[in-house]
């Protein structure tokens, strides 16, 4: 099927999907090796029996096959000298769950939607912005049309020679990836999952077919790192994590998970990533068990919990203490009476767990889904959303921690984290706090004639809309000015050279997102900082007797009073020289 889309009603047995096999949690006799220098590794790999499969670019790193037991390999290959790290491949599974395919692919049954205020949100961010780029590791993605390459034909239904593009992809933004499992640059999805998770970020909302995505302006890069069966070795993945950061991703979406911990090698791509600004969301794992999963454990990844429709733990999510945020990832019961379960839903390729011997990308359908794959895309694109809207990205994590709806115990708690996510609030659609500014330059008299550098601290949690530096010379008009520079949370403002004999007033404006204003010093316009310019050959004491004409205005301009005093005493300062009167 190529432009049509299918709508089924199908329950699947309440089993899970992905459940951890803990007897086989590593890709079958494979290993992964890093040297600290590497001398004559085809005498190394010859030397203890081992056949290079791969150099890994993207992390250094070598996966090798072996022979006999991994443990006694292991041991003996810890005590090389010219190795750093040597470990097993360990298996990364994708974390979908249960299944159910709806008849009707409206956004009303995205219940999960309106549950994080994500229609609020939209008023405040409609969809975010493209040059938002967000990796997606997983299955790949039904993000073009391509045809099905001959070393990937026996992985997919035979009667398909061409990979589709979703119709409900046809306004969203693609980046092209990488496809780690076969070794190209076409990360087509011959699976399901990813797609389905991806919708979830970027499916194309108000075109008139399907249903919505969160973020449906950004750009999604799919990166294919789990295979047709739903597993992928660390080798595969570590790679993807390098892939995704030095390609421009500022987002990596990870639905996939690790029973144990994948090892140094893997861990050093995290580090990477985090080190590089890239934020990382990580599903919990769907076990019911108080279970670290990997990488949502790393204390650098945001780890998410699903809840069901009534705001409660999902029965199959993980939890504990390596758990952040929670978010929606469905189950199958019908709390708003729709007669459909409160599943996730997007749309996807034709599954095996629909009833297709092998998946068949060249047809779609709108799918439920439960699991923290589904709860984990949706932290992603409130992100992507956060992102858009200018809010630092250093800032994400204390408001996830702060403005999500905090469920269970008051405060954090290791069944639902910091709590449930909320778009709008996580937007500032709440925030009543005014931008905090400090450390503004003083400038005190001086016979320098400029112009004059002004740098001011300026921060908010949810971003800075606006920062001016507003400057009168003498009585005249009041005159604006923007940063020239920026360090951080420092910002550069300039004065313009002034003449002798010239008294400057100055002061801070700046506008947060949620559109909260700070003055700096408060009380601005009437209290303002303020330096005078005395003429390059007058003496400090000819200009302290010297009479000035001194202006009062209100608030609205209108002069209120005119004085003559002497210099010397019509200015009063505060302790932060402030001019507090004039």
């Amino acid at each position: 099927m190529n432009a049509l889309i299918s709508f089924l009603f199908i329950y699947f047995e309440i089993v899970p999907l992905n459940k951890f096999d803990f007897k086989t949690p590593y890709v079958e006799k494979q290993i992964l090796i890093k040297f600290k220098r590497e001398n004559e590794v085809d005498n190394f790999f010859k030397r203890n029996n081992l056949k290079p499969i791969r150099k890994n670019i993207y992390g250094n790193f070598w996966t090798c096959s072996f022979e006999g037991d991994l443990k006694n390999i292991l041991e003996k290959l810890k005590n090389e000298k010219d190795v750093l790290y040597v470990q097993p491949n360990v298996k990364f599974y994708i974390l979908g769950n249960l299944k159910w395919i709806p008849n009707d692919p409206y956004l009303s049954y995205q219940w999960h939607f309106q549950k994080i205020g994500l229609f609020d949100a939209w008023d405040i961010e409609q969809g975010g912005r493209e040059e938002i780029i967000v990796g997606v590791l997983d299955t790949g993605c039904a993000y073009e049309d391509f045809p099905v390459p001959i070393y990937e034909r026996n992985e997919i239904h035979p009667s398909c020679s061409l990979y589709k593009k979703a119709p409900d992809f046809n306004l969203a933004n693609f980046i092209p990836g990488y496809d780690f499992v076969h070794d190209d640059f076409h990360a087509n999805d011959d699976h399901g999952h990813g797609t389905f998770v991806s919708g979830t970020i970027i499916e194309s909302t108000n075109n008139g077919i399907g249903v919505a995505g969160i973020s449906f302006k950004v750009t999604l890069m799919p990166i294919k790192v789990i295979n047709s069966l739903g597993w992928g070795g660390t080798d595969w993945v570590t790679e993807g994590i390098y892939y995704a950061v030095l390609h421009g991703c500022k987002i990596i979406n990870m639905s996939i998970a690790s029973a144990i911990d994948p090892g140094p090698i893997f861990y050093e791509a995290i580090r990477y990533a985090y080190e590089n600004g890239v934020i990382m969301v990580a599903g919990a794992g769907n076990n019911g068990a108080n279970t670290p999963s990997y990488p949502a454990a790393y204390k650098e990844v945001i780890g998410v919990g699903a809840t069901n429709s009534a705001d409660s733990l999902a029965f199959y999510s993980n939890y504990g203490d390596t758990i952040d945020v929670v978010a929606p990832g469905g189950d199958l019961v019908d709390r708003d009476n729709n007669g459909f379960p409160d599943l996730v839903v997007q749309q996807t390729i034709g599954m095996r767990e629909i009833g297709f011997i092998k998946p068949k990308p060249d047809t779609f359908f709108y799918v439920g889904m439960a699991g923290t794959s589904m709860s984990t895309p949706h932290v992603a694109g409130c992100i992507a959303l956060m992102l858009s809207h200018n809010i630092p990205s250093k800032n994400v994590r204390k408001i996830l921690r702060s403005f999500s709806k905090d469920l269970g115990l008051p405060g954090y708690d290791t069944i639902y984290g910091f709590g449930r996510i909320d778009a709008y609030s996580f937007l500032g659609g709440n925030d009543t706090i005014s931008p905090y500014i400090s450390n503004t330059t003083i400038w005190n008299d001086t016979n320098f004639r400029g112009p004059f550098p002004v740098w001011s601290e300026i921060k908010d949690l949810f971003g800075i809309k606006n920062k001016f530096l507003y400057y009168k010379f003498n009585t005249g008009a009041w005159q604006e000015t923007f940063p020239i520079d920026s360090i951080f949370d420092k910002f550069a403002f300039l004065i313009p050279e002034a003449e002798p004999n010239t008294f400057i007033r100055y002061y801070i404006k700046a506008e947060d997102n949620s559109g909260n204003i700070s003055f700096d010093p408060e009380g601005a316009p009437n209290v303002t900082y303020g330096f005078f310019v005395y003429g390059l050959n007058v003496s400090e004491k000819e200009n302290k007797d010297r009479n000035l004409k001194i202006l009062y205005y209100d608030i609205t301009g209108r002069k209120i009073k005119e004085i003559k005093k002497k210099r010397i005493y019509f200015r009063k300062f505060d302790k932060t020289k402030k001019i507090i009167t004039f």
